[in-house]
């Protein structure tokens, strides 16, 4: 009868088999480290590489727990609401009043970008729409702002 041999998984060709222990264990070593494991069990030693190894290269790291990275950013979305859409455009109207800067910042490709990658999900109001704020609110919510901060 013969022997039918599994086929190895990955992890195996991280590691040196240093040789059989009793009862027919293989004993092997990291490429990376030098961790060794008297008995090989290729959980172990693929938990080794995705944990504990800090010399393991990345595609020595197990496929699935980068899919499972991968799928978690994927997951994520990014929402917000009209009373948060508000409040960012408030702060927004805020830090360019404090700093005299023009409203048409809002308008330059960078600056668009820049708002994109922090919160998708905020829209980005444009020049125009700010310098309407930015003259509409001032005296009323910004200026109590001032008197606050110079009060302290």
């Amino acid at each position: 009868m013969l022997k039918r041999s599994r086929k190895k998984k990955p992890a195996w060709k991280h590691f040196n088999i240093i040789g059989k222990n009793e009862g027919s264990h293989t004993h092997v070593q990291c490429k990376y480290c030098s961790k060794s494991y008297q008995r090989a069990v290729p959980g172990r030693m693929q938990a080794h590489l995705d944990k504990y190894c800090k010399d393991a290269p990345n595609n020595a790291k197990s496929q699935s727990r980068q899919q499972n990275a991968t799928l978690t950013i994927d997951k994520f979305s990014d929402s917000v609401n009209d009373e948060q859409q508000r409040s960012f455009e408030i702060s927004l109207v805020k830090a360019l009043t404090s700093t005299q800067t023009d409203s048409s910042f809002v308008d330059d490709p960078y600056v668009i970008e820049l708002f994109r990658l922090l919160r998708s999900s905020f829209k980005l109001p444009n020049g125009e729409e700010i310098k309407s704020q930015m003259n509409g609110n001032e005296q009323l919510e910004f200026s109590s702002g001032f008197e606050y901060r110079q009060q302290q």
